[in-house]
């Protein structure tokens, strides 16, 4: 099992950079972004995942744009798989989202995992002047947009929320439409969309037996979809109460692929490698021993 991490609310360049190279001589798998474009100044919306009812970040978080956190990361480091935890493909056009993508993966030498995710916060939405209803339509219909406009030399199409005739968009991916998309969210839609549109889920905050059932629920419906759920990448970023060795096993056992965990905001240089030291003694070295 792979053990990454999540990188957020590291505003200095130096820290991050360090962040990056500090994780790639460590033995971590990769570094996930996650996003939001704005925050309202109170959230009303009761935050899905988690088993809470409330976010668990301040509104006043520094959420840095992922692509250009990723692109900063891409240039300090060599192997590291690079992942957006998630985007929300809902909140842009899909024909630039599919351009940033791809030229950050050319970029990176082809290690880009785009996270996908429809979102849950309506006055995000509402900010940025986008209908939040029907946002896993959006979400689908952006997913097939981008593979269009990666795979083909000249793509049309027309759909419910965009259309366009014609047009060719280079550079692409280096796996071309095959470039890994990651479907989040905890609802039974988001694993429907996984097990149609995507080449795994990434389930956040879960305990091993919440994964445990995501994963069965997510390859029986890619059974149902015609598809080989063999190949379906299943991402997690543990719940708060399962933060020891045994519970790695527990991750292990259910079929997790890549454990994603949560580190601090470093805000100084020395605090970055004594931290990731210890996260790495304790889970890359236990995930070593299950392998």
């Amino acid at each position: 099992m792979k053990i990454s991490i999540t990188v957020m609310g590291i505003t200095r360049g130096d820290v991050l950079a360090e962040v990056g190279r500090q994780a790639e001589r460590l033995g971590f798998a990769g570094l996930w972004v996650p996003e939001h474009l704005v925050m309202p100044k109170e959230v009303k919306t009761p935050y899905p995942y988690a088993d809470r009812s409330r976010i668990q970040v301040s509104t006043t978080s520094p959420f840095c744009y992922p692509f250009v956190t990723l692109a900063y990361l891409a240039a300090v480091t060599r192997e590291l798989r690079l992942g957006t935890a998630v985007c929300l493909v809902g909140e842009r056009h899909p024909v630039i989202l599919a351009k940033e993508v791809a030229t950050l993966d050319c970029l990176s030498g082809g290690r880009v995992a785009l996270g996908v995710g429809a979102g849950w916060l309506p006055e995000e939405f509402e900010a940025l002047g986008i209908p939040y209803a029907r946002r896993g339509a959006r979400l689908a219909e952006y997913i097939t947009v981008m593979r269009k406009l990666w795979g083909e030399d000249a793509s049309s199409f027309a759909g419910e929320f965009i259309s366009f005739d014609s047009v060719r968009s280079y550079p692409k991916p280096v796996a071309g439409s095959r470039l890994p998309i990651l479907m989040g969210g905890d609802s039974a839609a988001a694993l429907k969309r996984a097990a149609k549109l995507a080449d795994g889920w990434y389930g956040s905050h879960l305990t091993p037996d919440q994964v445990d059932d995501r994963r069965r629920r997510l390859l029986a419906l890619a059974e149902s979809a015609g598809r080989d759920p063999r190949g379906l990448e299943i991402i997690a970023s543990p719940h708060r109460d399962s933060a020891s060795q045994a519970h790695l096993r527990a991750y292990q056992r259910v079929g997790t692929d890549e454990l994603v965990l949560h580190v601090p905001r470093f805000q100084r240089l020395d605090e970055v490698a004594p931290a990731l030291e210890r996260l790495a003694a304790i889970w890359i070295t236990t995930a070593a021993q299950l392998e």
